[in-house]
């Protein structure tokens, strides 16, 4: 050890410092150096280091003393870690209700919502389930926070567009980019008026909003217009009411591929148990047919299986809640039920989805929180 601790000062450009700071020329001057008797020993230099130290080693304890004492390292509990592999740190957005949740192809996006002490947010989260992992979201530029807005996605983007806080209602929205982590407002130029609980479909190319709610504290406001929105030129045009369906909220909204269908709902005063099909190329609607359509109910779901929308659930005018359902085919305007046995428990304001075989219900509300959940299959009408 100390051969190769005196080997790195000579070699180690030939120089080093002195405990006063001045440097030392190892070529050139004498310099001393203490052996283990604390006696000093002359060494000139001007030779080599090989040489001088084989005549002087002799003078050095190259010994190394046993230690006294012995020391153990404590054990390290690895865990589950893998060798040489980096392990994310996990992190979730706040707890939060009333938000909204588009799924890209990839990752579900949410935004917006309720959080635990009212406060009415504007942040937001993106998890991949490839990674089971979330990352925040942008919140420069996005809309201010709020519930009961609605999204849609486009491909690249999603579009968020009203909804409420504790003060107002709003008209406003704006496109979020998850490539770019950046938000881009909408323009409110020949906007819908402000509301909540309408209807919002993606066509391909243009986003439809339609129908909804509005109070201003004193009158309640249902609607029955809306507008379409071009996320490239950034605009908005008024959709016909000519032959709409009457005003109403909480109803459901399916996109055909050709069409939006929207069905059920709240007009104020009655639940509605009929609805109409819009068409956006040719701006016209045309009604639903009545005929063995499920009874009038709001809060309700419905899915679009492909050549089917199947409703389902609810509550109806009686107050009560359903497990009854139909399905609606456009082609030839046609309703059939939905078988009830071994249905879920009848709620509302659960979730359903179509898996491009079956429809799954989950959650909602009907008195209590349902414990129950169901697959749907149209075909085999179980």
């Amino acid at each position: 050890m100390i051969e190769r601790v005196l080997r790195d000062i000579y070699y180690a450009n030939n120089y080093i410092s002195d405990y006063r700071g001045r440097t030392i020329d190892l070529r050139k001057e004498t310099t001393e150096v203490m052996n283990n008797k604390g006696e000093n020993i002359v060494n000139d230099n001007q030779g080599s280091f090989e040489k001088w130290w084989e005549k002087s080693k002799k003078q050095f304890n190259i010994e190394i003393d046993k230690s006294f004492y012995e020391y153990y390292l404590p054990e390290i509990n690895f865990g589950e870690c893998d060798d040489d592999t980096w392990s994310k740190v996990s992190w979730v957005p706040s707890s939060r209700s009333n938000h909204v949740a588009v799924w890209t192809g990839s990752e579900m996006i949410i935004w917006s919502g309720l959080d635990e002490q009212s406060n009415y947010l504007n942040s937001g989260a993106k998890y991949d389930p490839a990674t089971d992992s979330w990352q925040p979201i942008a919140i420069m530029n996005s809309p201010s926070g709020r519930i009961n807005a609605t999204a849609v996605w486009t491909g690249t983007e999603m579009i968020v567009w009203g909804g409420n806080d504790a003060m107002d209602f709003f008209k406003t929205g704006g496109r979020y980019n998850p490539i770019t982590d950046e938000w881009t407002s909408i323009s409110i130029s020949n906007a819908p008026s402000k509301r909540i609980w309408h209807a919002a479909v993606w066509t391909g190319n243009e986003m439809i909003i339609w129908g909804g709610y509005y109070t201003d504290g004193s009158y309640d406001y249902f609607y029955n217009d809306g507008a379409r929105y071009n996320p490239v030129s950034n605009s908005w045009v008024q959709i016909s009411t000519y032959n709409a369906p009457t005003a109403r909220c909480l109803h459901s909204f399916v996109w055909t591929d050709e069409e939006m269908l929207v069905w059920g709902g709240y007009s104020g005063l009655n639940f509605e148990g009929d609805g109409g099909r819009y068409n956006p190329i040719s701006d016209t609607w045309l009604p639903i047919s009545t005929d063995n359509a499920p009874s009038a109910r709001w809060r309700h779901t419905a899915v679009w299986t492909g050549t089917e929308m199947i409703v389902w659930g609810g509550q109806d005018d009686n107050g009560d809640f359903v497990n009854t359902g139909g399905k609606y085919n456009p082609t030839n305007d046609s309703w059939s039920n939905t078988s009830t046995e071994n249905a879920p428990d009848g709620r509302y304001r659960h979730t359903a989805i179509w898996t491009n075989s079956v429809m799954i219900i989950w959650g909602g509300f009907n008195g209590a929180l349902p414990e129950t959940a169901g697959k749907y299959d149209p075909i085999s009408d179980s």
